[in-house]
Order: C-alpha cells, then sequence, then structure tokens
C-alpha cells in the first residue's frame, strides 16, 4: 500500500515522538511494487501514478474510482479474485448481503432528501455517488480544486470553493438535509440548523473519528447506518418514513 499513512492517523499515543509520519511502506517494499501481478489505484487522482508506474515496471494497472459503495466494491472483489484466481471469500459474500439489506432498509430515509458536501474531490465523489445511489440530491457541492470527473457528479454545479460558498449553494437551494463535512462545517451546520456528518479531514469534535471505516462492504454498510439515522430523525420526515417502513415490513411479512 503506498502511500501507508495507517500507523500515524490510527488515534494511538506513540513510544517516542517523532516529527515525521510513523511507520509506513519502506523503501523495500517500495521496490517489490514492480514484482506484483497488478497494481489497483484508488482514486482517479491516482491515476498518472498508476500508469507511470506500468510503464516502468510493465505491471498492469485499474484504476477504480472509488472503493465506497455496492458497485465499487463489486469492482474491487472483482479485480481481486480475478488476480488471485479463487472466488471470493464466503466472508466477503455476506458483507455484501448486509450491505445489501442496509441499502434496501435505508433507501426510505434517503429517498427525496437533499445533501449538501463540502469534501476534498476523491470524498465529493464517493459521497456523493453514495448519496445519488441511495435516492438523495445533491443540494450544493463544494471542492478544493477542479477535477473533470466531477461534471460527472448529479449534482447541478460542483463549485471550488470554501464553507461560505457552501452556505450560498444551501440557501440557493432553498435549504439541505444534512451537510457532509470536516468539523470546519459545523458553524454552517449549526447557523442553519443542519445536522452534519463529519467526513474527511479535520475531524477534531468528534471522538474516535481515526477508527472509523467508510470502505469496503462492511464500510459503506455502516456509512449508509449512520447517514440513514441521522436522516431518520431529520424533522418533517418521520410519518412518511414510518409509512414507508410499514409498507416495507408488510411486503415483507407477504
Amino acid at each position: 500500500m503506498l502511500p501507508d499513512l495507517s500507523d500515524s492517523l490510527d488515534g494511538h499515543v506513540p513510544d517516542s515522538y517523532t516529527p515525521t509520519t510513523l511507520g509506513g511502506t519502506s523503501v523495500a517494499s517500495v521496490r517489490e511494487m514492480g514484482r506484483a501481478r497488478l497494481t489497483i489505484a484508488i482514486g482517479e487522482h491516482m491515476r498518472i501514478a498508476a500508469k507511470t508506474a506500468e510503464s516502468i515496471t510493465g505491471v498492469p494497472s485499474v484504476v477504480l474510482d472509488r472503493v465506497t459503495g455496492l458497485d465499487a466494491v463489486d469492482r474491487l472483489m472483482v479485480c481481486l479474485s480475478t488476480v488471485a484466481g479463487v472466488p471470493v471469500p464466503a466472508r466477503q459474500r455476506r458483507a455484501r448481503s448486509q450491505l445489501v439489506d442496509a441499502m434496501l432498509d435505508g433507501h426510505f430515509y434517503f429517498g427525496g432528501r437533499s445533501v449538501a458536501i463540502a469534501a476534498e474531490p476523491a470524498l465529493l465523489w464517493s459521497m456523493g455517488r453514495l448519496a445519488t445511489d441511495m435516492g438523495a440530491t445533491i443540494a450544493a457541492a463544494v471542492t478544493t480544486r477542479p477535477v473533470p470527473m466531477l461534471a460527472e457528479l448529479k449534482a447541478e454545479r460542483v463549485i471550488v470553493g470554501d464553507f461560505e460558498d457552501l452556505e450560498d449553494q444551501i440557501l440557493e437551494a432553498g435549504g439541505a438535509d444534512l451537510i457532509i463535512a470536516n468539523s470546519n462545517g459545523r458553524q454552517v451546520a449549526a447557523h442553519h440548523g443542519i445536522p452534519l456528518f463529519r467526513a474527511g479531514f479535520p475531524v477534531f469534535d468528534r471522538l474516535g473519528a481515526a477508527h472509523l471505516t467508510s470502505a469496503g462492504y462492511r464500510g459503506t454498510r455502516d456509512l449508509i447506518t449512520q447517514l440513514g439515522n441521522i436522516l431518520m430523525e431529520r424533522p418533517g420526515h418521520a410519518h412518511q418514513s414510518s409509512e414507508h417502513a410499514h409498507g416495507h415490513q408488510s411486503a415483507a411479512a407477504g
């Protein structure tokens, strides 16, 4: 895995202070990457790096735009299963089934809701795709730099800007049911009475952010659960949600 910041950002107390990152991928391991059967690049921003490595080493590469969401994780599993020559493990198939169930239960609370997102491009793409796949609309989308792929996001427009731009977009859209942003979005959320789901970097006003996972089948399942629970509690949606849930339960019982 390159780069690998997991030892530095996993929320632990190191034995001794160092001004640089802890752990990570060693130079020897980087050299071994040239002997791999496949290079998997995660995020469109890694395409140039993947193609550069392929041109140097001859190792084929594939670029996955994200690893959050059912179809996205399916693509990852197909890549791994194909290159390894073995079936997808039973535990991953089970995790996929749990994700599908979470999507079925959760879409009642996402459908017709509006979400505002402020994030760097890869996170905006991942969160935006998940929200729209679940039936929500994107009321506002703000990122840090222009990326052509974001034109494919189901949003009226994506703005390169700051939280003031996010607030302007929310006002233009007539409000939002949820804001997804790092901790610096808390003022906008509080000012407009909109719940904030903290994602990205930094998250400094909540405990345990370093240990939350939003990738893979289980991570996507947990993310949908967390977002859905927030939307479920959003005022004005309880009656509609209960009717949907009752219909779902009746259909399941039938």
